[in-house]
């Protein structure tokens, strides 16, 4: 037995030993280099945050649609402000999905970022829930979608009336990522007076338009919007598609995100 017990523990060695040089190897040929970290930083942890799709969560008025009075109906249930009762979750953040208005059911395909989507509530109901949330030490954060607006957004509505009217001035002819080159393969948006076919860059659908962040417009849009939030007392955000504001563009897409931070 002691033999039995003593080829398997061989074997075994063996094995690890064999997966470790594999990796290093891999490593090795990959160009990877172990980077040594002397300090962590110093960080402030959250808490437990709990993820919210609200048109699911709790129906306020029995409409068939979660709305964000159903989540001020539920706080207790989330956080009843007295850690020792043991009646509710104790979460310390929410993290809602989108809510702003929207073409979809998942809202990820925004039409107005200044609003509360109307299946939802309305902008009071929001700023009550931050209101209860804050009484019970509860943060919120809120998905921010920007690589891309819904096709029913103003600005692109604006461009596809200023391509067919021929206003090449119009600053929204700048707005989003398009072209007159149909190789591209993107989808086809609209024809000029002169008979050229536009097309934009949706790479998650034809509803979703992929806004230009090589405009500098669309990022002071982008500043505006992050202040708004922030003003109505949201703590921060999850932002949506980071790796896709430039797609298959690494660098461009980190530069764009150190001009957020």
């Amino acid at each position: 037995m002691k033999t039995i017990t003593k080829k398997i523990l061989c074997i075994f060695v063996s094995i690890l030993m064999m997966l470790t040089f594999t990796s290093c190897s891999s490593n090795a040929l990959r160009g990877e280099k172990a980077i040594k970290i002397d300090e962590l930083p110093d960080i402030d942890v959250p808490g437990v945050y709990y993820e919210i799709f609200v048109g699911g969560f709790s129906d306020s008025d029995e409409d068939g649609t979660g709305d964000i009075k159903g989540i001020i109906n539920r706080i207790d249930y989330l956080n009843d402000g007295d850690p020792l009762s043991g009646k509710s979750l104790g979460i310390e953040g929410i993290w809602l999905m989108p809510i702003m208005q929207a073409g979809s059911y998942h809202k990820y395909d925004v039409i107005d970022y200044y609003s509360i989507d109307l299946n939802y509530g309305t902008m009071e109901d929001f700023e009550q829930l931050i209101s209860v949330c804050d009484d019970k030490g509860i943060d919120i954060i809120i998905d921010l979608v920007l690589n891309h607006t819904s096709e029913y957004n103003r600005w692109f509505l604006d461009l596809k009336n200023a391509i067919k009217e021929g206003d090449k001035d119009n600053k929204y002819m700048d707005w989003y990522s398009i072209t007159t080159d149909s190789s591209k393969g993107w989808h086809k948006l609209a024809e000029d007076p002169d008979g050229v076919q536009y097309y934009y860059e949706g790479n998650f659908s034809p509803s979703m338009p992929e806004l230009n962040m090589d405009n500098q417009e669309v990022l002071d849009e982008i500043d505006n919007i992050v202040k708004f939030w922030l003003e109505k007392g949201v703590k921060g955000f999850r932002l949506d598609a980071v790796k896709y504001v430039y797609l298959s563009n690494d660098i461009k897409n980190i530069e764009f995100w150190k001009w957020f931070a």
